[in-house]
């Protein structure tokens, strides 16, 4: 239950067997159905989640009632607000199970917690965030420089089974376009 997390753990920092045993006081286990929504936009985030298996993915409703998908989380990915993690701010963000999963979950106060307790967590923590910030930046950089099309073939060369796994809508918005739109793409491409 806990080998990927460990796994993902280790891929930043030596934590060793006794404090990572420590950590998984600290996390829950979770299997959530599709469609589960783990945090609604408007409340305040209290939870991160690592998915274990299944898929999930963030998301906020704009003032237009449009989705503007943010962030498609699968195996060994880190999902949630870090908003909630120093302040009392409500989320901007939606996150929902794209298929039936099982997670692990932590409240922020726990990441607190086991930071102080297993100072090795705190490096790990830090750096995760750091490579999320990371990845936002050339996100944001790729929608700016890249065309859609562009776009969906790095999703298709760095995570094939997004494409399959993932529905249609959901890429398009995530990449920033109409499903019609990523249909004639993948019509064009594959033709």
């Amino acid at each position: 239950m806990f080998d990927l997390v460990k796994e993902n753990i280790r891929l930043l920092v030596n934590i060793s067997d006794v404090d990572f045993d420590k950590f998984t006081q600290y996390i829950e286990a979770i299997k959530v159905k599709k469609r589960t929504k783990l945090l609604t936009q408007g409340e305040k985030p209290t939870h991160m989640y690592f998915v274990n298996v299944g898929l999930l993915y963030n998301y906020h409703i704009t003032q237009g009632g449009e989705q503007n998908v943010v962030q498609i989380a699968k195996e060994n990915y880190w999902s949630g607000d870090i908003s909630g993690h120093n302040s009392n701010l409500v989320s901007n963000f939606n996150i929902e199970a794209l298929e039936d999963s099982d997670l692990l979950q932590i409240t922020f106060e726990d990441v607190k917690l086991a930071c102080e307790n297993i100072p090795i967590l705190e490096r790990y923590f830090r750096l995760l965030i750091q490579n999320a910030y990371y990845h936002l930046l050339n996100r944001i950089a790729l929608t700016d420089t890249q065309s859609a099309e562009a776009q969906y073939f790095k999703i298709m060369e760095n995570n094939p089974d997004l494409i399959l796994r993932t529905p249609q809508k959901i890429i398009a918005s995530y990449i920033g376009i109409k499903p019609q739109s990523l249909s004639r793409i993948k019509k064009k491409a594959f033709s």
